[in-house]
């Protein structure tokens, strides 16, 4: 198995990962919906036939007058969802989508996005937003919630000391399942952005699941925290995840984004040290709500 020990190898293995794909990415023909004006979250079609709920960066005339980094943003939500996959979590499936200036002058809304490579999930139908655990732990009596939750308190947890601003979808009809989106503000919790020390204090620091989601699953299993078996079963999943895979997770994000390869080998660092250390954690239940 190959694994990567310092900047260089972690660096080398994120640019093999980068490796030109010769798939075209779609392109977006239509604006369905807007999603949220604050964060330009847009659905659209795309000439792929599908549905998408798409991010992109905003133009100048529409950012916001306090300073904001909509491509370091941008770049965790993917990274997010990509490792999302492999710990079988419910975020939507990812990709990127792109939104061409020819599109960008046929309306009104898509001018305030610059054209290029957009973060996108694919469109999932017959959901609403909600933000109680229990309503979701609840939903359905074949636990299928509750695994998905843990598998989102693992993969919060692993990101970021900081919770974020996840949203929840659940199904409106069976088998209510949850989902979950908007996970790009967990970028507010990791330091790569600050200097290199203060990454190296802050690797370990306080690794855990998601709190608040941990503490329902608690009550619904009638467990303590590092006994709830979709907890358990999650880290051995995450045991699994291999340093190539951080490293995909990190590679397909366009450099228009705005986070050079210094940044992604820190990343990568950072989240291969979480990655053992919230392993650890949960294997030895080395915490508690």
């Amino acid at each position: 198995m190959q694994t990567a020990t310092n900047d260089s190898q972690r660096r080398s293995m994120i640019a093999a990962a980068a490796s030109p794909s010769r798939t075209k990415l779609p392109q977006v023909t239509g604006l369905l919906e807007i999603l949220d004006g604050r964060f330009f979250a847009l659905r659209v079609r795309c000439d792929d036939e599908h549905e998408y709920a798409i991010k992109g960066i905003p133009s100048r005339q529409c950012r916001r007058a306090r300073r904001r980094s909509y491509g370091r943003t941008l770049f965790v939500e993917q990274a997010v969802a990509r490792l999302g996959q492999a710990l079988v979590t419910p975020i939507p499936d990812v990709s990127l989508v792109e939104l061409t200036s020819e599109f960008i002058q046929c309306g009104t809304w898509t001018r305030c996005l610059e054209p290029g490579i957009c973060h996108s999930l694919d469109w999932i139908d017959h959901v609403r937003d909600t933000q109680s655990i229990d309503e979701i732990l609840t939903a359905n009596s074949d636990g299928q919630n509750r695994e998905r939750v843990a598998a989102l308190a693992v993969l919060i947890g692993w990101f970021s000391n900081t919770p974020g601003d996840t949203q929840f979808l659940l199904e409106s009809q069976p088998p209510y399942r949850v989902f979950s989106v908007d996970h790009g503000l967990l970028a507010d919790g990791i330091p790569i952005w600050e200097s290199v020390r203060k990454l190296d204090v802050w690797q370990g620091r306080g690794v855990r699941p998601h709190h608040a989601m941990t503490r329902h699953l608690k009550q619904w299993c009638n467990q303590q925290p590092h006994e709830i078996p979709e907890i358990r079963a999650v880290a051995e999943r995450l045991a699994q995840v291999t340093d190539w895979q951080i490293a995909q997770s990190l590679a397909h994000q366009p450099n228009a984004w705005g986070v050079g390869m210094c940044q992604r080998a820190q990343m990568m660092k950072y989240l291969q040290q979480r990655r053992d250390e919230m392993v650890r954690v949960c294997s030895n239940g080395m915490w508690s709500n």
